[in-house]
């Protein structure tokens, strides 16, 4: 009686406001209306193009003093109606534009692309019109206003477009980088957002329907390089005694897995600690992904998967700043901040159970969820995204409110926020969705297995499979439906288990679905289109293979599909290609035996990722003992060749025995490594180059000693043990030695005795500005990293000496300059004699004084008998006197 009553009053209440408003509207109006100048307004942005190049042509109408359509508000109220755009090309001829309705603030804009050089004008013509309330296209009522009624004169406006033979120039499209780069990415270089990435969704168990391995839009390290590594607990060798020798850490790798779910947003990695040998407990973590460092960390918060919504109304656009780390306990989901762990707000009565099958991520972000009510005949898309109707937006209705998102500090009620909901067929009883195509097809059916029985052994005498349009057009109508035995699959009846092929099991490229037979570990393909079978059973692996993933031996073959292809891996130890339009094998890899290292003759192989046209593939076990086995790596497969690209020490673990996907963003794959217990970041690092020459000055002619060294200075560089070790800096070594190079300094391997160095490209400019090359040198990352180059330069003047390491798999590249300057040659000092000369002039100077000797007892003759003459007088004279 209480709930009636106030039925009642709500109704009576509503009644009473509706007439008020009504009464405000009547009251408001002009009487009689007014007539209302209204001014036009047309421009061509740019105003001058080349021919056969867009321009757009802006248009606009105020009423004064009305301004724009008075009722308009949202999606609700008055449109400017019927406005027409004359268009003159430079040849005479005509065309119209329109008719056109404006947005709500009077105006609009049309794409235009001349073909004709000249001088084209447009006539934007605004017809006379009565204002309303409601929107004179939808009907929907905008905001109350005393300019209903009143009449809106008509007007006009033109300009002129030239166009020209030259184009203008496009948009600067600004290159990849060259050189080490970093978050964030200047929002001009949209190129970059084929090398930057996110990993929002961790890909699941890889016995469950909806896991995946493919990551179609990340970049892909192709060298074994480590970045950095960062210990999760204490791991590896304990040391000591006990009673079995070389014991190791716990490593929680059969039902306690460490490692789940991790994330990366915006180059930062999110993951779980654990705390003892539980898993959790320890803090949620978040580390730069490219240095390892942590940034926040909290007690009270176990995030499992995240999202990056794009936002578009006609006031916010882009993406939601931060994004989302969600958190979810029964239909509640709490949404954190992933930049500081802040709670942000949360949504309840998210649709959960059996018949949901999500999360399912659209282009611009939103979560979805299926939702099917078999019983009542209906299918239903529920959304995360910020409908005018939800409660996520300012205020839910028709104003700008509903289309302005304000969810923070909100606990919204999600229970109705649906895109849309469709009747559907009569479907089987225990049917359920295997997979969603968005606006394309769901695959689901009955289970393939009879119940209660073990680990899904045994068919189902009859299985049935469908799949309903998801197009907008389409959407809820049943596409086909086939029944299944074992005979119309071609098998024979008895014992043989059939399974939809795990993961995501469907491809929207070639349209096929797969299923595996258990015991004979073959595939089989079937169109998508028609559920008709295609090719099969192929396939001939090793019979270790009857094991397909880590944990659940028995779940049957697991394969991953990417690139129109089937990839199958399991404890045999080998990864086979199979082509899923027609089944055919197109290539194998077994480079895995492991002699007596473990017991299954081959290293078993698991596929982690496939992206960037390559496969990565790593090696694990339920439930290992201690020690561990040796030798196991992670491989690097290219996808289309199968041929190995890379291969690294380390057994790699994200989830353990759930076996979850490897993350991989901005080009840097993510593990964990059970060997040592520390998560390993790989990807290429920067670089740093030094160079000096010497003498700094010398003559023209002389040469001159040029030197320095490439060093990988990645962040893992700087840790403890490496920068006690390498206190000179890490030497930077070939792409082909890169492996054994990382496990000698991150995994205490030898040292590699015949590492190779890098090539380093040696320039030098003259002072005119010309640049030469003087040559090629080649590192020792044996004797730090140094190399050498002796060079002679042509002329005088100064040169500056450039040394560039070009970059290679492992590293950005670098450089680094000095000068030195070369003077004029000094004057040439006198040659001294050969012997030979020596000997010859010795010889003619003797002849010489020889033949002079008669002269010379001449002159010393006559010398002696002038003195005596000298003498005789000077006596005579004395005694006269």
């Amino acid at each position: 009686m209480i709930k009636r009553k106030m039925a009642y009053t709500l109704a009576i209440m509503t009644l009473v406001l509706a007439l008020v408003m009504a009464s405000i509207n009547l009251v408001a109006a002009h009487v009689p209306p007014w007539k209302i100048q209204t001014y036009s307004y047309i421009v061509a942005a740019p105003d001058h193009v080349g021919v056969n190049q867009r321009t757009y042509i802006v248009w606009w109408v105020v009423g004064m003093p009305s301004g724009p359509p008075a009722t308009a508000a949202g999606v609700g109220g008055y449109r400017w109606v019927n406005v027409t755009i004359k268009v003159t090309k430079p040849n005479g001829l005509t065309e119209v534009i329109g008719p056109l309705v404006s947005d709500a603030v009077g105006g609009g804009f049309v794409a235009y692309t001349p073909d004709q050089i000249g001088t084209y004008k447009f006539e934007l013509y605004f017809p006379e019109q009565i204002m309303s309330l409601n929107n004179p296209v939808t009907g929907v009522p905008g905001s109350p206003s005393p300019y209903v009624g009143d009449i809106y004169l008509s007007s006009t406006a033109s300009t002129t477009l030239i166009v020209q033979e030259e184009p203008l120039p496009e948009p600067p499209e600004y290159p990849l980088p060259s050189e080490y780069w970093s978050r964030p990415i200047e929002g001009q270089n949209t190129a970059w957002a084929s090398i930057a990435s996110n990993y929002i969704n961790p890909n699941g168990l890889a016995w469950f329907y909806g896991a995946q391995r493919f990551i179609p839009d990340a970049k892909a390290p192709d060298s074994p390089h480590i970045m950095w590594t960062k210990p999760l607990e204490d791991g590896g060798v304990v040391g000591g005694t006990y009673s079995i020798p070389g014991a190791t850490y716990y490593t929680g790798l059969s039902y306690e897995s460490r490692f789940s779910n991790p994330i990366i947003l915006y180059g930062r990695l999110y993951y779980d600690t654990p705390l003892s040998d539980s898993p959790t407990g320890g803090p949620y973590v978040c580390v730069d992904l490219r240095t390892g460092e942590t940034i926040w960390q909290r007690d009270d918060i176990s995030p499992t998967f995240a999202q990056l919504y794009l936002y578009e109304s006609m006031n916010q656009h882009g993406v939601i700043g931060d994004g989302y780390l969600w958190q979810v306990t029964g239909n509640k989901w709490d949404a954190y901040d992933p930049r500081t762990g802040k709670w942000l707000f949360s949504l309840k009565n998210v649709p959960t159970g059996a018949n949901v099958y999500g999360n399912v991520y659209t282009e611009n972000g939103a979560i979805t969820r299926y939702v099917i009510n078999y019983t009542a005949r209906w299918l239903a898309l529920w959304t995360t995204e910020a409908l005018p109707s939800s409660p996520l937006v300012g205020a839910p209705g028709t104003t700008s409110a509903a289309y302005q998102y304000r969810p923070i500090g909100k606990e919204a009620d999600m229970s109705k926020n649906y895109l849309w909901n469709v009747t559907i067929p009569n479907l089987p009883a225990g049917s359920r969705i295997y997979a969603a195509i968005p606006d394309d097809i769901l695959f689901g059916g009955t289970s393939l297995q009879p119940p209660g029985v073990m680990f899904g052994l045994g068919t189902a005498p009859v299985f049935t499979l469908w799949a309903l349009s998801l197009k907008p057009e389409t959407r809820g109508q049943l596409l086909w439906i086939r029944n299944y035995t074992l005979t119309s699959l071609g098998l024979p009846s008895g014992n043989l288990t059939v399974l939809l092929g795990t993961g995501f099991p469907v491809d929207p490229e070639t349209r096929v679905f797969v299923m595996n037979i258990k015991e004979t570990m073959q595939w089989m393909g079937f169109s998508l289109d028609t559920g008709e079978k295609l090719w099969g059973p192929v396939g001939n692996p090793r019979a270790f293979n009857f094991y397909g993933c880590i944990g659940l031996g028995g779940s049957g073959q697991v394969g991953y599909i990417a690139y129109g292809n089937l990839y199958v891996a399991g404890y045999g130890g080998e990864l086979f290609c199979y082509d899923l339009k027609t089944g055919n094998l197109k290539w194998k890899y077994n480079n895995t035996f492991s002699g007596l290292c473990t017991p299954w003759g081959n290293y078993p192989l698991f596929i982690g990722a496939i992206a960037d046209g390559k496969v990565y593939v790593y090696s694990g076990e339920h439930s290992p003992n201690v020690p561990p086995y040796k030798g196991y790596k992670v491989r690097c497969i290219d996808a289309f060749t199968g041929e190995e690209i890379w291969t690294l020490l380390g057994w790699a673990s994200v989830g353990a025995f759930a076996d979850q996907g490897f993350p991989i963003a901005d080009g840097f794959l993510v593990y964990l490594n059970v060997y040592d217990m520390q998560i390993y970041c790989i990807g290429k690092g920067p670089s740093e180059t030094m160079v000096t020459a010497s003498p700094k000055v010398s003559p023209v002619g002389s040469s001159i000693l040029i030197e320095g060294t490439v060093m990988d200075i990645s962040p893992g560089t700087k840790q403890h043990e490496q920068s006690m070790r390498f206190p000179h800096g890490l030497p930077a070594v070939s792409d082909e030695d890169q492996s054994a190079w990382m496990e000698y300094v991150y995994m205490q391997k030898p040292k590699p005795q015949s590492a190779k160095g890098v090539v380093v490209e040696l320039y030098a400019i003259k002072e005119d500005g010309t640049s030469l090359k003087i040559g090629d040198a080649i590192t020792d990352p044996l004797n730090g990293g140094v190399f050498k180059y002796l060079w002679t330069p042509p002329e005088k003047g100064t040169y500056i000496i450039t040394a560039v390491f070009p970059g290679s798999k492992s590293y950005w590249g670098s450089y680094a300059s000095t000068a030195v300057g070369i003077t004029e040659a000094p004057p040439a000092a006198p040659t001294p004699a050969t012997a030979e000369q020596a000997e010859k002039m010795q010889t003619t100077l003797q002849s010489a004084i020889e033949a002079l000797q008669p002269w010379n007892i001449i002159l010393t003759v006559l010398v002696i008998i002038a003195i005596v003459i000298g003498v005789v007088n000077l006596y005579a004279l004395r005694k006269r006197k």
